[in-house]
């Protein structure tokens, strides 16, 4: 009986939530508040209707999870709280999906009070306890604090490219690309350069070595001649460094050493593998380090993660699945990347296909073989041009130049021996 009326009463707390949510065109969560969106037409404008996203307006409402308004100010817009802020927009209206027409942006805490002030044309969310605002009538940016107050005083940038990660952030200053430091330094005075964020951690270069700056200023204890920018490994878990010219990995989330710098070179293979290179041979490793194949192979070609990998051996060519397992053995003299779940590959001068799965799926036989799109390719005969489709069926035929030279070789001779076959008639008679 008690877990019928405990039944009962879900089913009633459902329908009262489901009630007042559909008094709202849009709904969404952020930071355990409910953010609406109703939206309405402009009679100044009596042909458009409130789903034509490109001209209707909205009001926008901070609820909480029963469905009570919390914000005091109408708002036009709401975005996603960030260390209990959430920008907002107050006044103009929506005429496209993304620009409000003369409204002003500032920023409302978690019980919906406008804490700082919406007197901004343009804001970013808060990071690190500072957030970016353009001053309208200088068209310059600041950082300002939780309380709506400048952070660094008077300061102002062209423009700010980053926000605060790790205490740096990334501005224009002058026309002057930089990085700033918490308390609104130069970064580059204390550090010789300062790179992009990776992952939770910031490359920093300082007495021709680089570490890794940590989000409390902190700098990580081991040292390295360099890192690999613009790849990361492991689904953006590890970060490629090197030191003595050799390479290894260490994590994005603290600078830690995961891999040490033991190899020649690294290469990104997918999400679980690596390619690592060591006394001329590659191999695979994995997240952790761990030796996936033996070091035997004497190139790798980059390929799509999905699809096999082509791998040499003494100039002969094979290919392993995507766990690193062999699929077909490296005894071919080509195999091309793979398009349209096909590649070309080559023996003895003569072309075919192998599929996904290492098999070969069109004869090879032919003298010369384009990439599958579509589910079609060309392959060539010495005397026909055919375009087939995955199951090697002709599905159009033409003649190569060969051929075609070869019918005019044959209708030249056939002319001959009639003409001389005619003319041998004639003076019989």
């Amino acid at each position: 009986m008690n877990y019928l009326l405990l039944a009962l009463l879900e089913t009633c707390i459902a329908s009262t939530d489901s009630l007042w949510q559909k008094k709202y065109d849009s709904l969404r969560s952020s930071e355990g508040r409910y953010i609406a969106y109703q939206f309405y037409t402009d009679s100044k404008l009596p042909f458009t209707t409130k789903n034509d996203v490109n001209f209707r307006l909205q009001k926008a409402y901070l609820l909480t999870n029963s469905g009570i308004k919390l914000n005091k100010v109408e708002l036009t817009n709401i975005g996603d709280f960030s260390e209990g802020l959430a920008p907002v927009i107050v006044g103009g209206g929506r005429f496209s999906s993304s620009w409000f027409e003369d409204g002003s942006q500032g920023f409302i805490n978690l019980r919906g009070t406008l804490v700082v002030p919406a007197i901004y044309p343009l804001v970013s969310e808060f990071r690190e306890g500072k957030a970016g605002v353009l001053l309208k009538n200088i068209d310059k940016f600041m950082f300002i604090n939780t309380e709506g107050s400048p952070a660094f005083g008077n300061k102002t940038y062209d423009r700010i490219i980053s926000p605060f990660q790790n205490g740096v952030a990334r501005v224009i200053s002058n026309g002057v690309d930089t990085f700033i430091n918490k308390d609104g330094e130069n970064a580059n005075t204390a550090y010789d350069q300062v790179f992009e964020q990776i992952g939770k951690v910031r490359p920093v270069k300082k007495h021709n070595k680089i570490l890794f700056l940590y989000s409390d200023g902190m700098l990580s204890t081991n040292e390295f001649d360099g890192y690999m920018k613009g790849t990361t490994f492991c689904a953006g878990e590890l970060i490629g460094v090197k030191k003595n010219n050799s390479y290894g990995l260490v994590s994005s989330f603290n600078a830690e050493i995961v891999v040490d710098c033991a190899y020649e070179k690294l290469k990104y293979l997918n999400k679980k593998l690596i390619w690592a290179r060591k006394k001329g041979k590659w191999g695979i490793i994995n997240c952790k380090g761990k030796q996936v194949t033996s070091f035997m192979y004497d190139s790798v070609q980059s390929s799509v993660s999905w699809s096999p990998i082509v791998v040499g051996v003494n100039y002969k060519y094979g290919l392993l699945d995507t766990t690193s397992k062999c699929i077909l053995r490296p005894v071919y003299a080509y195999i091309s990347n793979f398009s349209d779940s096909m590649a070309v590959i080559s023996l003895n001068g003569k072309y075919g296909y192998v599929n996904m799965n290492g098999e070969i799926a069109i004869p090879i036989k032919y003298i010369g073989a384009s990439y599958f799109k579509n589910g079609a390719a060309t392959v060539k005969s010495y005397l026909l041009k055919m375009t087939i489709n995955k199951q090697g069926n002709i599905q159009k035929l033409s003649l190569t130049n060969n051929g075609w030279i070869l019918i005019v070789i044959f209708s030249a001779a056939a002319l001959i021996i009639y003409f001389f076959r005619h003319r041998l008639k004639v003076y019989d008679i």
